[in-house]
Order: C-alpha cells, then structure tokens, then sequence
C-alpha cells in the first residue's frame, strides 16, 4: 500500500554485507501501468531462467477489475533488475491473482526453478472457490507457463481457445479470427499493463486486422474481449 503518486505500492531491496543491512534501501522497484499494491507478496523466486543469480516474484493488484497479477523481475551480479522479465495478468475479472506467490524449486526437473502464484477468488464451478497456477522456468522468459489442476487454461496465454491470433511474431499487422461471439474491445498492453493500444467494435466482427506498426514495443499482451464477455489474452511478439 506504499504510496508515490497513488497506490501503486513499491518494493525496497537491502542488500546484506558484513557490516549488516543499510539503513536504506539499495534499489527499489515502482509499479507502473494498472496495477496497485506492488509488493502484496513476494517470494525469491530461485533462478527460473538458470543463470546463476536468484530472481525475485511479486504480486500485484491490477486496476482492472481486481484481476490481479504477478511479475518476475531477474537477478543479476549487482541485485535485481527493477524491469520484469515476465508477467502474467488474469483473464478473469475479480480472482486476485498474486495473491500468494511462491518458490517451488524444480518441479519438472529441468534444471530451472519454477513457480506459483495464487488466485484467491478465482471461479470455476463455485464462485471464489480460488486456484493454484505452477509456472514451469526455463533457460528462456519466453516459454514460461503455468500447469494447473485447478485452473481450465490450456496455456498462459489463452483464455477462449476458440479465438486466435496471426501471424506471431508479426512486424506490421495481425488478423485475429473469432468463433463464438464477436470482438467488442480489444487492447494492447506491454508486461507492466501500460495501454499501448485500443481498438472497439460497434458492430459485430468476427475477424479482423490490427495495424502495429509505428506501435513501440517489443513484446506485449494482446487483450480480446468479446460481446458475451468471453477473454483471450495472447502474447505478441513485434519484429523489427
């Protein structure tokens, strides 16, 4: 609940030495973008990314509708980098994710530490009933995702399968093509949920094509929203 300019919350780092801990903080890290309450919950993540420095998980509450959110940012030789390597916000309107983060060692095996991150008042089949998301590391961001038994995701990245989205990676534009109800809104955010992008439907579309270029960014979370309120949350990738 720590304030700058509202109540985005920020997490202090103090970095042990023989002397003992200074009596201020060695870096920090501010939220950005929709979220609140940066720092709700932290866990060293282990090193996720196998490289030899510990890395840091936070969570955090998003702006929008109490979805919630957790975010990874990397250690490296001289601390913890205050840009995340990694973020993941729910799909679903009032679960609270990052509620709980936490360490999980290496679950799967694969030489890199994994992750967990709770949704408190996640639905699915009883209203708030919450859920766990594992989160396998690897040697690359790019191919982290949660495996859940609670949760009715196929990866992190999809909430309606029956949507998609192409080409990815894509430089100019994409077409995304829809089944079951048409677009009404869709946004896109970089990983700290800074708004990049807007586009809305009055009437109804089922497919279409979004012009990125001159749009600043490298990778970003592509946010579908349809006219029955069904969510697709898709990472896109923007070649140079």
């Amino acid at each position: 609940g720590y304030d700058n300019s509202g109540l985005e919350g920020e997490i202090f780092g103090f970095l042990g030495s023989s002397s003992g801990l200074s009596a201020t903080a060695d870096f920090s890290i501010s939220s950005t973008g929709n979220l609140n309450a940066l720092g709700k919950s932290l866990s060293i993540a282990g090193d996720h990314n196998n490289d030899g420095f510990d890395d840091l998980l936070a969570g955090a509450e998003s702006t929008i509708a109490e979805s919630g959110a957790a975010l990874l940012y990397a250690g490296t030789s001289s601390g913890i980098n205050s840009t995340p390597v990694w973020s993941y916000i729910s799909p679903q309107n009032g679960a609270k994710l990052g509620s709980n983060v936490s360490l999980l060692r290496d679950v799967n095996n694969d030489g890199a530490g994994d992750l967990m991150v709770g949704a408190q008042s996640y639905d699915h089949g009883q209203v708030d009933e919450g859920a766990a998301l594992i989160f396998f590391g690897s040697d690359s961001t790019q191919t982290i995702g949660p495996t859940s038994s609670n949760i009715s995701f196929d990866n992190y990245e999809t909430y309606d399968n029956s949507s998609t989205v192409y080409p990815n990676p894509a430089n100019k534009n994409i077409t995304f093509t829809l089944q079951d109800s048409p677009a009404k809104r869709i946004i896109l955010t970089d990983l700290n949920g800074v708004l990049i992008k807007e586009w809305k439907f009055n009437e109804d579309t089922y497919t279409g094509t979004l012009n990125l270029q001159g749009l600043n960014f490298k990778i970003g979370l592509l946010t579908i929203t349809t006219k029955d309120q069904k969510k697709m949350v898709k990472r896109i990738i923007k070649e140079e």
